[in-house]
């Protein structure tokens, strides 16, 4: 007697249309960000520039020191640490959880939908844009919050652009990026800007291009999940 065998492994057409869409989509991503980078440089050639602190489009918002003994394997928030803050984009692979929010916890620290996140140890000035929901910033993240809604887009672009990723290094100890940032020393710091003006104009110019680009990574976290889930699929069938 012949016996046959369901297979639920997923077809390898499927398996390599989310492969190829994740792939054109993070490419597509890039090119977004290398246009907007020569927007923003053309700006800084055609436009008369001002030293001042970075402040004059944002201040920024420290996180909360959340204790390691409250941390729990899975749970109703997610603690977004410094790990988490990528070139470009936040993730919560390996995040810490918690089910309460502390007390003390400044409100700012509950994070919402496309709130901007710069790093402040190891690879400072990472920035990246929160796209989950119930996350909370850890310390050593700080949380970019613009003088107006308008100006995100810009900031975005200005915080990952090559000539502000080098003043910051430069500003860490030892000249690497290996080092530590506060955000007190980075309001303090003087750096050539766009006016506010101008820099509002840039912001608005992007804004699509950063529009763009945020659904596009939600559209890779969904392929990610997509993944996840076929490869516990396959284990079972196995």
């Amino acid at each position: 007697m012949i016996k046959f065998r369901l297979s639920l492994f997923p077809p390898y057409l499927v398996q390599t249309n989310i492969y190829c869409g994740g792939i054109q989509i993070i490419q597509t991503n890039d090119n977004l960000l290398k246009q907007c980078d020569l927007i923003l440089n053309d700006k800084y050639n055609k436009c008369n520039l001002v030293t001042t602190s970075i402040t004059l489009y944002c201040n920024l918002l420290n996180g909360y020191a959340f204790t390691s003994d409250s941390y729990i394997k899975l749970g109703q928030y997610k603690i977004l640490t410094i790990g988490n803050v990528q070139n470009g984009y936040v993730s919560i692979s390996n995040c810490n959880y918690i089910n309460e929010i502390p007390k003390g916890m400044p409100n700012h620290c509950l994070l919402e939908y496309k709130d901007l996140l710069m790093s402040l140890t190891g690879n400072i000035g990472r920035v990246g844009f929160v796209i989950f929901d119930n996350c909370l910033m850890n310390q050593r993240v700080c949380k970019i919050k613009p003088k107006n809604q308008n100006l995100i887009p810009g900031l975005f672009c200005l915080l990952r652009s090559k000539r502000f990723q080098n003043a910051m290094i430069k500003m860490s100890d030892g000249g690497t990026a290996q080092k530590n940032l506060s955000t007190i020393e980075l309001e303090k710091s003087k750096f050539s800007l766009l006016s506010e003006q101008d820099f509002e104009e840039f912001s608005n110019i992007v804004s699509k291009h950063i529009e763009f680009y945020i659904n596009n990574l939600k559209e890779i976290d969904v392929l990610e999940n997509m993944k996840v889930e076929l490869i516990k699929l396959a284990n079972n069938v196995r």
